[in-house]
């Protein structure tokens, strides 16, 4: 189950608030952080630092901003089936991912960054081995359930500390690949599983890094090939929950009323109202900011 300051978050997310928390949670630091990429500008007003959530099981969050104007996304997404826009990818990435899917290699690398900084954090690492111990599995164990074995998706362990929940399945083999790539994340003593929230369902994790990938450039663009993995992804978490996302296309995406991609109209009003209230929180309106942080490592 989440913390109070994370299941407050949530439930006003996703639940209009019916689901309240044994206690408000105020004070606890932030348990959500938002990792902008690309980074929040001049128009999106200054941040004031927030000791408590810096000390936080090693977190950096920030209180969210109170921004001032919204603009477009930066159109760093990649459609794989589109050979005109894959100039950002290098060679080596580009030949071991599909040919379709959609990814984002500037949100990918500051998800890793993220990951490395997680690891080494001594303070993270303590309270994830005891998160860890009190589920009853040693770290990295591997749960050994059918679905999982039947699964073609690796299952690290039924409740994993460190877990990357990308909504594309393309983005989420970018990040795989760099990842292995990261000699910090390859001695870490226990691995970060990264999968899409599909291979979540009915599992928890620790912390959960959402990477939500979309960053269009000129229109509003739905967050999820089915409009169930937002959700889950945003609620694997017990303790914290970690997302990347380019402002701009949320910032569309939330002025956008109608039909969009594959969303009929209802469908699409859902996730525009769970996505608005994002952009809420960014602004600095938020109903609940004690649980809302920002954190600026998601430079490129």
């Amino acid at each position: 189950a989440a913390g109070p300051a994370l299941a407050a978050f949530l439930s006003g997310l996703l639940f209009d608030g019916a689901c309240r928390p044994w206690s408000s949670g105020a004070g606890a630091g932030a348990s959500v952080e938002f990792v902008p990429v690309p980074p929040l500008d001049a128009e999106w007003g200054r941040r004031r630092p927030d000791a408590e959530g810096r000390a936080r099981r090693g977190g950096t969050a920030t209180v969210a901003p109170r921004a001032r104007s919204s603009r477009g996304g930066a159109g760093l997404e990649i459609d794989l089936a589109d050979p005109r826009r894959l100039d950002p990818l290098p060679p080596d990435l580009r030949a071991a991912l599909p040919r379709q899917g959609l990814v984002n290699l500037f949100e990918a690398r500051a998800v890793v960054r993220k990951l490395e900084a997680l690891v080494a954090d001594a303070a993270f690492c303590a309270a994830a081995a005891e998160w860890t111990a009190g589920n009853g599995r040693a770290p990295g164990a591997g749960c050994g359930a059918a679905e999982c074995r039947a699964s073609a998706v690796p299952c690290v362990g039924r409740r994993p500390a460190l877990a990357v929940l990308a909504l594309y399945p393309a983005q989420a083999e970018l990040i795989r690949l760099l990842a292995a790539r990261s000699a910090v994340l390859t001695a870490a003593p226990s691995p970060v599983e990264i999968a899409t929230p599909d291979a979540f369902r009915q599992r928890e994790c620790f912390t959960a890094v959402v990477s939500l990938t979309r960053s269009h450039g000129h229109r509003a663009v739905t967050f999820g090939d089915d409009p169930s993995l937002l959700p889950t992804a945003l609620t694997r978490a017990a303790s914290r929950l970690i997302l990347f996302g380019d402002p701009g296309t949320l910032a569309r995406r939330a002025q956008w009323n109608g039909p969009v991609d594959h969303l009929d109209e209802s469908a699409a009003e859902r996730e525009r109202g769970r996505i608005a209230q994002v952009v809420a929180y960014l602004h600095g309106h938020g109903p609940h900011p004690f649980a809302f942080g920002i954190d600026e490592s998601g430079r490129a």
